[in-house]
């Protein structure tokens, strides 16, 4: 089957839209996440101390980091989710820039690369992806050690401690683990 230029440049264009479309919900998508996570962390150290009793730690205590630690983790997927429909872009776009003519270093993925990629970006820009990212983890991880603070001022049994934080790391690993390959820390 023969295909001409021009229906192999449509054919590409067609996938690159579609994909850009895809990269963009991932965006929003993640700003939601992160945005519900750091709503609910706001939540539980203002909520939390009222509706747990103080002469007894609640298992409500040790139960609150888990939603953190879930949204913790889908926020890792869409990470990984935008990394890898970025390289797909990247493919698309010097497919297409080879067929059109054009140079691809000065547009679409490639330019916000520049930008958003901890690795191409610029100092000044990689702390920017640092701010972006880092509270999230902090205030997941502060979570943690609140919770843990509270239950042993409020003499919570010692296998109570021991089995959230177990579950806490067990559910925080895989994120971890993810983000230290993703990143190359």
């Amino acid at each position: 089957m023969n295909i001409s230029d021009q229906d192999r440049i449509s054919a590409l264009t067609s996938l690159y839209t579609t994909e850009r479309a895809d990269l963009s919900n991932i965006a929003n998508q993640s700003l939601a996440i992160v945005g519900l996570a750091l709503t609910y962390i706001i939540a539980v150290f203002i909520g939390l101390p009222r509706v747990a009793s103080t002469k007894k730690t609640s298992l409500l205590w040790f139960a609150s980091p888990i939603p953190v630690l879930v949204f913790l983790a889908f926020y890792t997927l869409w990470v990984s989710l935008a990394i890898a429909r970025t390289k797909s872009c990247k493919e698309l776009e010097k497919k297409i820039a080879s067929e059109v003519g054009v140079n691809v270093s000065a547009m679409g993925v490639t330019v916000s690369d520049k930008i958003m990629d901890i690795e191409a970006a610029r100092p000044v820009y990689r702390l920017i992806i640092l701010t972006a990212y880092a509270p999230i983890i902090v205030a997941g991880i502060s979570l943690i050690v609140y919770v843990l603070f509270e239950a042993i001022h409020h003499h919570a049994n010692v296998w109570i401690v021991i089995v959230s934080i177990v579950l806490y790391v067990v559910l925080l690993a895989p994120s971890t683990i993810v983000w230290f390959k993703q990143f190359h820390l």
